[in-house]
């Protein structure tokens, strides 16, 4: 049986569904802080509930509560997780998750040497090939049989001795 993978649930959102009180200054970042509403750290300036707007996680700094969106709907409203999951999912901005791409079954095999070599020698027929360049190939060892009779060395290789 496959586990289910399921949506992505904004922790922000579900903390202003819950009514928690947000510190504006940090809700641009990673790590938005809100006042937590198991401990009663409520009071001005007072945050020590972390909600982590990548990981969708919550956890405060001060009683230890922790949990993802889910678990926080549902603990604050007395619910199960399930219960706060379908409320969540109908009620509020639900981004599915992105699916991994089905591996492939079948790994693409190259092309035979011959045809190969036939596609690369007609590319290379196309080319010409400036006198210093062929000058280089007759220095690392091709013979000049076999630099004119790849036609590479065409019209520019005048002077070269071929």
């Amino acid at each position: 049986m496959a586990a289910k993978i399921y949506d992505k649930i904004p922790i922000v959102d579900t903390a202003r569904r819950c009514g928690l009180v947000l510190d504006s200054r940090t809700l641009r970042r990673k790590e938005v802080e809100a006042s937590c509403p198991f401990c009663g750290d409520h009071g001005r300036g007072k945050y020590h509930l972390s909600l982590n707007t990548d990981t969708d996680q919550y956890r405060c700094n001060l009683c230890g509560a922790h949990g993802n969106s889910v678990s926080l709907y549902a603990r604050l409203k007395g619910i199960c997780n399930k219960e706060a999951y379908l409320e969540l999912a109908h009620e509020s901005k639900v981004y599915p998750l992105p699916q991994s791409p089905s591996p492939q079954t079948q790994e693409r095999q190259p092309c035979s040497l011959e045809q190969r070599h036939a596609v690369y020698s007609d590319m290379l027929a196309h080319l010409t090939l400036l006198p210093k360049h062929g000058e280089n190939l007759l220095e690392r060892g091709l013979s000049e049989s076999e630099e004119t009779s790849t036609a590479v060395c065409r019209k520019q290789s005048v002077g070269v001795g071929f």
